[in-house]
């Protein structure tokens, strides 16, 4: 009798890969409506918070401070033809040194610093922005503006210089992001049309997971008293930080 052995070939096995999660998760705490319409942009300064107001295209844009306990608006200065030309919007700030740091992105790129007790413009530096909806984030841990592009691009700018350089991150950005702000030895960053953030090492620029579906809407974005805070067109929404 003759046997006869099997010469059929094991397929190898090929896992699916696992798509990283962050081990952070959000928790919606609370809201409140912005006082003007159109917000889109929001810094915090340690006593209240900063907000900028405008349509893409507005001729005219208006930075308010606001006493977000009592509602009230503290200063507001209102600024014509920030954008300079059409297919131009005025989106992220920030707070640094006294003064609040603007990104504009479209056809005009650039970063505008405005003094905080008077609201006069005291520098502008070219910016490598582009579409938007870009945001501005002040890095005190680095002593360095971040900057998102909208348009899956993010850099680091010198806070004497103005110079920017490209944050080389690889892997989970999607094609449009909104939204950067630090978070310890991390920097996270918002996705456009979802509501996922993603989170990279500040420093090796490793892509470290997502924190899925953590928004209500996406949005630029600071800290406020240790909440995630988020400005859209529904107001400002914050959220605890669950680790």
């Amino acid at each position: 009798m003759i046997g006869f052995t099997s010469c059929k070939k094991e397929v190898e096995k090929t896992e699916e890969p696992t798509e990283l999660i962050s081990n952070h998760s959000l928790s919606f705490s609370h809201s409140i409506g912005s006082p003007l319409a159109n917000p889109t942009g929001v810094a915090f300064d340690q006593e209240h918070l900063w907000i900028m107001c405008g349509e893409h295209n507005a001729s005219e844009n208006t930075l308010i401070y606001y006493d977000e306990d009592n509602y009230s608006i503290l200063k507001s200065f209102t600024y014509n033809n920030l954008i300079e030309e059409l297919g131009t919007g005025v989106y992220g700030i920030t707070y640094y040194d006294n003064a609040v740091w603007i990104s504009v992105s479209g056809t005009v790129n650039k970063i505008v610093k405005v003094d905080t007790d008077d609201g006069s413009i005291l520098q502008t530096w070219s910016s490598p922005s582009n579409l938007g909806p870009s945001d501005i984030h002040w890095d005190s841990s680095r002593e360095e503006f971040w900057l998102s592009t909208g348009t899956d691009e993010v850099y680091t700018i010198n806070s004497v210089s103005g110079g920017a350089t490209p944050f080389s991150i690889s892997g989970g950005l999607p094609d449009r992001d909104h939204g950067i702000v630090s978070y310890q030895n991390e920097i996270w960053i918002g996705t456009l049309f979802q509501t996922d953030i993603l989170v990279y090492d500040k420093q090796t620029a490793t892509y470290l997971g997502r924190i899925p579906n953590a928004l209500q809407k996406n949005g630029n974005m600071c800290f406020h008293e240790g909440k995630l805070t988020i400005v859209n067109d529904q107001g400002l929404q914050f959220y605890e930080v669950i680790e």
